[in-house]
């Protein structure tokens, strides 16, 4: 079995529309470049989220941190995303900026995690099956959460963007997300010194 990721499913997993990961039985446990595309095996989702995240650009990101290109953010963060290959794309691209990540597959479980824990920022997809972006962003705020939300989405229309201010988020990133444009989004919400209560 094969399973070949391209140009018109490139949104819902984060790649570019010029690249390209072919994840297939038999493929090599860790991604590995070939002339057309980055091939990984089937059976190892890890593996298949790093060869995303590789089609994407973030091979450079993680060759170069032993240079430090970027300050390290350290802040804990909340990120809300139901495909599983992206929660693993946004996982290394956020750990890579130093950064400690929470997963949650939907609202609902977003809502249990931030109740248990303590949290810098929220990073939400905003098209997620039963409570959407808006809707947890809305409950959030409902509750006293006064960190940052960021929501994402590949939706590039302005309106979009106007609607998550209004539901109460603080920013909105169009997906693919490339790991400058995360590290410069979250920097600049970063505040000197963040409470949370939850």
């Amino acid at each position: 079995m094969e399973l070949t990721v391209e140009n018109g499913a490139a949104n819902s997993l984060l790649l570019p529309s010029s690249s390209r990961v072919r994840a297939y039985l038999g493929a090599p446990g860790q991604p590995v470049l070939t002339d057309s595309a980055w091939e990984v095996n089937l059976n190892n989702i890890h593996a298949i989220g790093q060869a995303v995240s590789l089609a994407q650009g973030s091979s450079q990101a993680r060759a170069e941190t032993s240079t430090e290109p970027f300050r390290q953010l350290l802040q804990r963060v909340l990120v809300i995303e139901d495909n599983p290959i992206n929660q693993l794309v946004l996982k290394e691209q956020l750990e890579v900026l130093g950064c400690e990540v929470t997963l949650a597959s939907d609202g609902r479980e977003a809502l249990m995690q931030w109740a248990c824990g303590t949290f810098d920022l929220v990073l939400t997809d905003i098209n997620m099956p039963g409570m959407d972006g808006h809707q947890l962003a809305r409950q959030m705020r409902r509750i006293g959460c006064a960190v940052p939300i960021v929501g994402a989405t590949a939706n590039t229309d302005p309106e979009e963007a106007a609607r998550c201010l209004d539901s109460g988020m603080n920013l909105c990133l169009t997906k693919p997300v490339d790991l400058l444009s995360l590290f410069n989004s979250l920097n600049a919400l970063k505040p000197e010194k963040i409470v949370c209560a939850p």
